[in-house]
């Protein structure tokens, strides 16, 4: 038996998450987004007017942070998933739409898990839509512009530590909203 443990989890809104491998089979345990991540990301001005000359936030669309680690695993290896509460089921879109993962793998929670997750995302996807709405949608594929590593060096250190993570090295678990 072995248990790895892909993220300690930053508190209420960012639950651990856990892969058990055991006698063949792999299960996963929680699949969070990190929303303690979207704090880098400037609120809408009610004002209308934004102050470019303020380096304190990211002035865009945000993306999202997942379990940074999930992706070094192969999404076909996951037998089954097991959900906990609606934070924790919040980035099983992200995982669902990995290359490889199989339309097989079982998914627990309980009834009460999936509705408030539900509306957990609904509300996250409408909130996203009101930055796409302000900011205008992404206009290029792949990285947005905050993510060049001339604008991450002009961040706060706090800010800094939230996007990069302890290490300063962290992008592998950002990645954009789903549909």
């Amino acid at each position: 038996m072995k248990l790895t443990c892909l993220s300690e989890g930053g508190g209420f809104y960012s639950p651990p998450c856990h892969i058990l491998q055991w006698c063949g089979f792999t299960l996963l345990f929680e699949c969070p987004v990190d929303l303690s991540a979207l704090a880098v990301f400037s609120p809408i001005p009610t004002t209308g007017s934004s102050s470019s000359d303020d380096n304190s936030l990211i002035r865009a669309v945000p993306w999202y942070k997942t379990v940074a680690s999930l992706h070094l695993w192969d999404p076909s290896s996951i037998d089954a998933v097991l959900i906990s509460s609606p934070w924790a089921l919040l980035g099983l879109p992200f995982l669902t739409r990995k290359p490889g993962f199989s339309s097989s793998t079982k998914i627990y929670a309980t009834e009460a898990t999936v509705r408030f997750g539900h509306l957990m995302m609904k509300e996250l996807t409408f909130m996203h839509m009101e930055y796409v709405r302000y900011y205008g949608p992404d206009k290029k594929l792949g990285l947005p512009d905050w993510m060049n590593w001339t604008n991450l060096e002009r961040l706060q250190m706090e800010l800094k530590s939230i996007v990069l993570g302890e290490k300063q090295e962290e992008l592998s678990g950002w990645v954009p909203i789903y549909r």
